[in-house]
This record gives C-alpha cells, sequence and structure tokens, in this order.
C-alpha cells in the first residue's frame, strides 16, 4: 500500500459518519483529531486508534489535508470559529466531505486565499465512489489520499457538483414518467 498524507480531521455530529469510518485506511493517517468537545474529540480518536485529540486550530494547520466531515449544520460554526484567524489557513487545502454541497459556499467565503475540494458520494453500486470538485491543488492532494486508502474518485470541473447532482435528480424525475408514456403509447397501438 502507498504512503498516504498526513491529514486533520475536524468533526460535528454523528462521527459514524465522517469518512475515515468509511475507509478505515485513512486511519493510519490521521493527524489531529477535533470535534466540538474535547470529549467527543478523544471518543472518536479512541474508536479509530488513531489521531491526537487538540484543541488548537495550529495543530489542525499544521496537517497536508484537513477534512472536513460530519453534520454540516453544526460544523458552519466550528469553521466560523476557524475562520476568526485567516493567517492560518493561507494556502491550506481542505476536503469537504459535503454530500448536500451546504458548506461548500460557506467555506469558499470563509477562506479565500485558501485550496478547497469538495466531496460527495456517487450514486452508485460501489459506496467507495466519490465525486469531487474544486481548486486543482486541493484536489489533486484530496484524490492522492482517498485513492491510497482504496477509494475511487471521479472529478469534476471547476464547482459544478450542484450542477451534476440536479441533472440527476432531474433524470430520477423525468425518465419514469417518459418510460410509462411510451409503455401507454404501445398499448393503444395494439402491442402488448
Amino acid at each position: 500500500m502507498k504512503k498516504l498524507l498526513s491529514y486533520a480531521l475536524l468533526t460535528a455530529g454523528q462521527a459514524k459518519y465522517c469518512l475515515p469510518f468509511r475507509f478505515p485506511e485513512l486511519v493510519t493517517a490521521l493527524g489531529s483529531v477535533r470535534a466540538e468537545t474535547p470529549r467527543t474529540s478523544a471518543r472518536i480518536s479512541n474508536n479509530l486508534r488513531a489521531g491526537v485529540v487538540t484543541r488548537e486550530w495550529e495543530a489542525i494547520a499544521g496537517s497536508s489535508v484537513i477534512l472536513v466531515s460530519g453534520d454540516a449544520p453544526r460544523l458552519k460554526g466550528m469553521l466560523c470559529e476557524m475562520a476568526a484567524a485567516p493567517s492560518l489557513w493561507v494556502g491550506k487545502k481542505f476536503l469537504i466531505d459535503d454530500p448536500d454541497c451546504l458548506l461548500r459556499d460557506l467555506a469558499l467565503g470563509l477562506f479565500p486565499n485558501s485550496y478547497i475540494a469538495v466531496l460527495s458520494q456517487a450514486l452508485s453500486a460501489s459506496s467507495q465512489t466519490y465525486l469531487m470538485e474544486g481548486h486543482r491543488p486541493a484536489v489533486a492532494l484530496s484524490r492522492r489520499l482517498l485513492t491510497g486508502a482504496g477509494g475511487r474518485v471521479i472529478v469534476l470541473r471547476g464547482f459544478t457538483l450542484p450542477l451534476y447532482l440536479a441533472s440527476l435528480a432531474m433524470i430520477r424525475m423525468l425518465v419514469p414518467p417518459m418510460l410509462d408514456s411510451a409503455a401507454a403509447c404501445l398499448r393503444h397501438s395494439g402491442v402488448s
């Protein structure tokens, strides 16, 4: 297996949905862990049997990649708290696990001098396939991190993930009625 990059984990909410729990191979590269409370951070670190609990933003900023994963509404407050020290995040690479694109625009606004990659689980049979968009340096590093852990990454151009997800929603909504209409036409024409 390839050597993984060091990354920090910033999480809130139910930890079982965090990326390291979905990719056990990522655990070996886990550096600093920060959750809403020190107790939650310690619990996550103990469950993963890796990582160092921290309350210091400097420890998070020392990692190659900052993985933001968890409950988006609860993570918003933590991201705003991080943004209070803007000099720490200049040139840093963020990987935001954001399936509903709730944190994407907030992160782009709060960290304008950082590189951001946004990750969303692809709608496929494989639970290890993800869609990724964002700034090239962050996408390249994040892609290396996930593929090194056994994941499959499909990179979208620019910040087009909401457009991609909208197209999937339209397909899901339009194809069944179209098939029903075609079947009705066939039935009325005498084909059974």
